[in-house]
């Protein structure tokens, strides 16, 4: 299924930051890219919900300057429900462009590293960076086609399914 999407900064409040306890918070917008063009963020509301976003892009059109215009690419998503322990994220999925690749619930630890989180992930850890909302919000053009991507990195065209 291809998407066109307009894809906008967002700025959120918070990212990162040490709530009114002095307590580390995970709400916010937080991106890991191992590989570029490979790129994965998560976004944790602070109603509890979550959304993991995987992206590979290619045939990058960028201006003068280097900023982003246009591309296209691959793209998986997952959303649903998290608890925070302090120690270890439950996600619990409700909605997945790849149903079958998680048995919800699943949980996974983590550590803070500064104003960073490294999550211990089955094949290796991945440090996520706060999003940077300091500068203005941009715009790119993306066409992406949703789907599931496979360990040996493939991709598989899908649509978003419930998560049984």
């Amino acid at each position: 299924m291809k998407l066109a999407l307009i894809a906008c900064g967002m700025l959120l409040a918070g990212c990162g930051s040490s709530g009114p306890s002095g307590e580390f918070s995970l709400t916010g917008i937080w991106w890991f890219s191992n590989s570029p063009p490979r790129s994965t963020s998560v976004t944790f509301s602070s109603d509890g919900g979550y959304l993991f976003e995987q992206y590979v892009f290619s045939n990058y059109l960028n201006d003068s300057s280097g900023n982003l215009l246009a591309a296209t690419g691959n793209y998986q998503d997952e959303t649903g429900t998290f608890v925070n322990d302090a120690t270890t994220i439950t996600f619990s999925p409700t909605v997945s462009t790849c149903p079958g690749a998680a048995d919800p619930p699943y949980a996974l630890t983590y550590t803070i590293d500064g104003s960073d989180f490294v999550l211990d992930r089955p094949a290796s850890p991945a440090t996520f960076q706060p999003e940077n909302t300091s500068g203005p919000p941009g715009t790119a053009i993306i066409e992406v086609v949703t789907g599931c991507f496979a360990s040996d990195g493939s991709f598989t065209p899908s649509v978003p399914t419930t998560v049984n």
